[in-house]
């Protein structure tokens, strides 16, 4: 029974270890009962089984609590991905997913694959750590996403995952970067000039505006000192301007004059010293105001000020003095000049009397009264104007002292002394003063800007109508109030309230500005976007005794400059990165290919049939077509990828550090993706394909123009083995160096147009009718001449013309040249010339134009140009043709449909084509003698062509026996080496 209760107790860890063996052992001699060793060893590790247990339950608890306190999403996921542990956040964020697979929490497609993905990687080992963009409670939130495996040895049993949330400072990343931004773009377009010099006062940036003002451009000036743009006479000045500027308080202001693009003119500075960690000033900022004009007027006021105290030192105040006893008057030589009287002429009071002006005679005549009465103190103190002999009005300030004698009524007056100062400039200056202050006053009311002042306390005085608005407070009732109460302003990221700048600006005494990102809080609770400044007021003596604080509404501007931003970089249609900003990602892309030997790659998609679309079904489209092509091709590459639009139907695709062998995959895929879309409009369905080429982004690369230049081949490459596929470029391939050869002699064609090396054959075309037609008809065929002066055949430069888009160009030439050259020798003629057009010149709208503009200028009638394009262009341009077809027609033109018979359709667009001629293609025409079946094509085009009315033309005709046989057929004209060769024309 001893024994029983004993195994119990040890069971619920009452015994354990040695003590149980000893314990068990002093029972047994008891009992005299045999415990054998085995039993005992078992009732021992059954005992620390139980400790261990207990150990690791109450480690789990204390696990579960930290896990519980963490304020992110915690989780743990068993080996049969299931969710196994969960913290309160993980379970508030995504609700109670203990027991569920991925997929039951989550039917975000793309969110899936990146759980499922990182789970396979951490529990194959991997500790896995990414920035992502989630959906969390139906909101996109940034997470910082941390999953690692949980191993028992070297068998990972479960994996750990972390779900921080880091939205906030994502969103303050870019709000910081759009700060940078909007500096400098602040930077780039005011209008003051800004400027950075290091220390031996070396330009390290100059605003666009210093630029335009000086005449020089950024270059020019960058690593140069500004010295020498300073006028001699304040060099010395502006040094030590400079040199104050490394020592506190590290800011000053100096003006001085430079040579501008305009000349000599006069600059304020204000610059700031910019210094290190260690109070090193590294380089000065300086920002400073075009102030010739206020320099002049400020001469202006010192030249009146000159005047002033020359009349003062030239005795300008009238002394006078007038005897009542004996009823004299004196008056000293200056007063005499004030009235404007000779020394010799008498002065009498009814001859100052009569100066007065009459306007001033009551006021005058008051004054005098109050001064010589016995009962008062003989005081005089008037302003008034006196005309003087030659008709000039004057304003004079009097001042005198009656004296008086005797007592009572005996009282009476005996002297009056006193003086006259002209003050009729200070009059004039008080006009002025007041039509200042009236024209400030309709400024302040009528500027854009709001402004508020301020007495010394910081306590408002004055606003302005726009103040009024933003602030929502009127000027009488904030009168009197401080000024933080009437102009309260946050941080429009954070919403702290900010000090108001006026405080700031009364306490240093200077200029004060606002930080960015700083918005107003209106009286009824609205907010505005605003910049501001605050200004001391300055007495004469230097004494502050207000500011002025001038604010302006820019949330509109902010606004914009953010939208700005975007369109900047971004395609309008499709929203993805346009062609500039892709350049840019390549160029970074190239860098560190460069720099640390990464390897991405460069995929160039040219869309196929996308054209057939925008001529079938619109433009509109083509527009919506575009749009979802962004969708098919996001739903194949990487996220870390950039897909561009790089121009109509192109589009480009830089991949992030992937091998070529995994961007060969995601290129196949891209093109398998196209291919099975189908594009549904108006009822019907498009296919649509895409070729594309890919160029290894790799050192060796010089630059990003050669990168696109050998995806584009590589993309041509694929377009000629038969569209939908992948090309490579590889630097060895003999396709790829036609390519680059064409663009070479692309770039020829160039300096050939320029150089006038291109040059026109001519060559007949002869009537077979009989009829008596007697006139001249020919066909212009272009040349051009090499660097050497040898010819070169079309076929060596026309391929490469077309492919980059000279033939637009070089159609223009042919037709500006064959219209001058008609105009001056063949004018009296009829001759009928024909001038080829390219499929190019066909999608060129303004072809029409220049072409009418050319039979206006060289007065050439319409009806001496025929105008020959090639069937297959035709029909490839068909509504673009068919619109340039009639055009000519009406204006008296003649039209040719060149290598007739070679396209799959010929006969069934013909119908559409205002054509007068018809040209069968020569690859009948040369072997019909010989070839039954050419000779019934030859046949039935001529049949064809006359059925419709339309004559028709054999080229290739190099035999007289071919001629014959057309003669018999009925062919109206022939062309070729059997009837003329070509030959310049001249």
């Amino acid at each position: 029974m001893m024994s029983i209760l004993l195994e119990g107790l040890l069971q619920n860890h009452l015994l354990i270890g040695g003590v149980a063996i000893l314990v068990l052992l002093v029972l047994n001699i008891r009992t005299r009962q045999y415990l054998t060793k085995e039993r005992a060893t078992h009732l021992v590790e059954l005992a620390e089984r139980k400790r261990a247990e207990a150990a690791l339950r109450e480690s789990e608890v204390r696990f579960r609590t930290a896990i519980e306190s963490i304020p992110f999403d915690v989780f743990i996921i068993d080996t049969k991905n299931r969710y196994v542990l969960q913290n309160s956040t993980c379970r508030k964020n995504w609700g109670d997913v203990i027991g569920k697979h991925p997929e039951e929490v989550t039917d975000d497609a793309q969110q899936l694959a990146l759980w499922k993905s990182n789970n396979c990687r951490a529990f194959a080992g991997e500790i896995i750590e990414g920035d992502v963009l989630l959906t969390v409670g139906g909101e996109k939130r940034y997470i910082r996403n941390i999953v690692a495996p949980i191993k028992d040895g070297d068998v990972t049993r479960a994996i750990l995952g972390l779900n921080i949330d880091i939205t906030e400072r994502k969103r303050a990343e870019a709000a910081l970067q759009e700060s940078r931004e909007y500096y400098r773009l602040l930077v780039e377009n005011q209008t003051d000039l800004v400027v950075k010099v290091d220390p031996e006062n070396r330009f390290l940036f100059v605003s666009p505006s210093y630029c335009q003002v000086f005449g020089k451009t950024e270059t020019e000036l960058l690593g140069k000192t500004f010295m020498p743009l300073v006028h001699e006479d304040d060099l010395e000045s502006t040094a030590r301007a400079m040199e104050d500027l490394y020592r506190p308080p590290y800011q000053d202001y100096h003006e001085q004059r430079a040579l501008t693009a305009a000349g000599w003119r006069w600059f304020g500075w204000s610059d700031k010293a910019v210094r290190d960690e260690t109070g090193q000033v590294v380089a000065i900022v300086g920002v400073g105001r075009d102030i010739t004009e206020h320099k002049q007027v400020q001469n202006a006021l010192q030249n009146s000020e000159e005047r002033l105290r020359q009349a003062v030192r030239a005795s300008q105040i009238g002394i006078f003095d007038h005897d009542h006893f004996t009823d004299t008057i004196y008056w000293s030589p200056e007063q005499r000049q004030i009235h404007g009287w000779g020394m010799d002429e008498p002065v009498t009071l009814q001859a100052f009397i009569d100066s007065v002006h009459p306007e001033d005679g009551e006021l005058i005549a008051a004054a005098v009264r109050r001064a010589h009465d016995p009962a008062g103190d003989g005081l005089y103190d008037v302003e008034h104007r006196i005309i003087r002999p030659n008709g000039e009005i004057r304003w004079l300030v009097t001042r005198s002292q009656t004296f008086f004698a005797g007592d009572g009524e005996a009282r009476h007056k005996v002297r009056t002394v006193g003086a006259d100062l002209d003050i009729t400039e200070r009059k004039l200056a008080e006009q002025l003063l007041l039509q200042e202050k009236e024209r400030a006053q309709v400024t302040l009311h009528s500027i854009g800007d709001a402004v508020i002042t301020t007495d010394a306390n910081g306590m408002v005085e004055y606003l302005n109508p726009i103040a009024e608005k933003l602030t929502g407070w009127p000027v009488e009732d904030a009168a009197g109030q401080p000024l933080a109460r009437v102009f309260c302003i946050a941080n429009e990221e954070t919403g702290e309230l900010v000090s108001d700048p006026v405080a700031r600006c009364i306490q240093e005494g200077r200029i004060i500005g606002l930080a960015n990102h700083t918005c107003l809080l209106s009286r009824s609770g609205q907010e505005y976007a605003i910049q501001d400044s605050a200004a001391p007021i300055r007495a004469p003596t230097g004494e502050v005794f207000g500011a002025v604080l001038v604010f302006s509404d820019i949330t509109e501007t902010r606004q914009l400059t953010r939208q700005i931003t975007h369109e900047a970089t971004h395609d309008t249609l499709t929203g993805l990165v346009n062609r500039r900003e892709f350049e840019k990602r390549l160029d970074r892309a190239l860098a560190s290919a460069k720099q640390y030997g990464a390897h991405h790659a460069l995929c160039y998609l040219d869309l196929d049939q996308f054209k057939i679309v925008n001529d079938t079904a619109g433009h509109a489209a083509g527009d919506e077509l575009l749009k979802q092509i962004k969708g098919v091709l996001t739903r194949v590459f990487r996220e870390r990828d950039t897909l561009a639009r790089l121009g109509g139907d192109e589009f480009g695709l830089l991949l992030d550090n992937c091998p070529l062998e995994k961007a060969c995959k995601i290129a196949e895929d891209l093109v398998a993706a196209i291919h099975d879309y189908r594009f549904a409009w108006a009822g019907r369905s498009f296919q649509i394909g895409v070729s594309i080429g890919l160029a290894p982004i790799t050192a060796s690369v010089e630059n990003t123009a050669q990168l696109l230049s050998q995806a584009d081949v590589a993309c041509y490459t694929a377009k000629e083995r038969g569209r939908n596929q992948v090309h490579v470029y590889q630097t060895e391939d003999s396709e790829s160096a036609q390519r680059h050869g064409e663009i070479l002699r692309a770039a020829g064609l160039w300096d050939a147009l320029e150089q006038e090396r291109f040059c026109l054959y001519c060559q007949p075309i002869v009537s077979l009718t009989g009829d008596g037609d007697t006139s001249t008809h020919f066909e212009l065929l272009l040349r051009m001449r090499d660097d050497d002066g040898k010819l070169v055949a079309p076929a060596a430069f026309i391929p490469a013309a077309e492919r980059y888009g000279l033939m637009g160009a070089i159609d223009r030439w042919v037709i500006r040249t064959a219209f001058r050259h008609y105009s001056e020798t063949l004018s009296t003629s009829a001759a009928e010339m024909s001038i080829n057009l390219s499929g190019n010149s066909l999608n060129d709208h303004t072809l029409l134009d220049f072409v009418l503009a050319q039979f206006s200028e060289f007065s050439l009638p319409p009806g001496r140009v025929c105008f020959e394009i090639t069937e297959t262009a035709a029909i490839y341009n068909l509504s673009q043709a068919i619109e340039f077809m009639a055009a000519i027609k009406q204006h008296g033109g003649r039209l040719a449909l060149d290598d007739f018979g070679s396209g799959l359709s010929s006969f069934r667009y013909l119908k559409t084509l205002p054509v007068d001629y018809l040209k069968i293609d020569g690859s009948f025409v040369s072997n019909m003698v010989e070839d039954s079946i050419d000779h019934a094509m030859v046949a039935a085009i001529n049949q064809v062509g006359h059925l419709m009315g339309i004559q028709t033309i054999a080229e290739h005709v190099h035999s007289q026996a071919i001629v014959e046989q057309l003669r018999t057929l009925g062919v109206d004209y022939v062309q070729g080496y059997a009837v003329g060769r070509p030959l310049p024309w001249h």
